[in-house]
């Protein structure tokens, strides 16, 4: 039932309001995802993520926290964050796939509500939730590491989001290491998250950075550093 409402819901988000007993339910089960099995914990969490994608519903979510106290998006999101930080690797994997759906911009036009609405789902997740996705920049594991890429090319497109990034610890030096992804599709990730850094333009990135970035632009997403000693070691 809650996969069927929520694909009704992402549908038309005036389900949501016609049938509030799903999204109660929806709720509840995110409330206590520790206690849940794992495929009703990432069905709960997709869920989510689908009925949550749009900007109109967006904006009935955000009312219905204002209003109800049933609808508390803010515990919902903090759960969010809890859930991608904590708990086995493959569903972290797959709770990070589910909030770059839910926070993606769609409209080709930006809609100010709904970005605010996105940024304020986003603080939701947790103080530390930023340095948990850069930590996951530099960890052994590729899918970890892909989908956390994916979020960011994802959030990227929110002004905001490039800023909290910007100047979180170790960020700069998890996304211009080449030294992480062994794979093409994780160096055409981290290729394409440089590529939106750049082309944002943001007056927040220093010009030094910004320079690195270029470089990292122009060498391209299969460059191979040359090992300096090799080097010595053939002369």
């Amino acid at each position: 039932l809650i996969k069927f409402f929520g694909h009704l819901s992402v549908a038309s988000v005036e389900c949501l309001s016609q049938f509030p007993k799903f999204l109660d339910s929806l709720l509840d089960l995110i409330y206590h995802f520790d206690r849940l099995d794992a495929s009703l914990r990432l069905l709960a969490f997709d869920t989510l993520a689908a009925v949550g994608s749009t900007d109109r519903a967006k904006k009935f979510l955000d009312r219905q926290h204002n209003n109800c106290t049933q609808c508390d998006m803010r515990r919902a999101m903090n759960a969010f964050g809890i859930a991608i930080a904590t708990g086995p690797l493959d569903l972290r994997v797959r709770h990070i796939s589910a909030l770059s759906m839910m926070l993606e911009v769609k409209d080709e036009v930006e809609d100010a509500d709904a970005d605010a609405i996105a940024q304020k789902w986003f603080n939701w997740l947790g103080e530390n939730f930023p340095s948990v996705i850069i930590s996951y920049l530099s960890k052994p594991f590729n899918d970890i590491r892909i989908s956390s890429l994916r979020l960011l090319l994802t959030l990227f497109d929110h002004k905001w989001a490039i800023r909290i990034f910007y100047f979180g610890a170790g960020f700069m030096v998890a996304i211009l290491s080449r030294n992480t992804e062994r794979n093409a599709e994780g160096k055409q990730c981290k290729y394409d998250v440089i590529c939106k850094l750049i082309d944002s333009s943001d007056s927040v990135i220093s010009p030094e950075d910004m320079m690195k970035l270029k470089m990292y632009r122009r060498e391209g997403a299969f460059y191979v550093e040359r090992n300096p000693q090799v080097d010595m070691e053939n002369d």
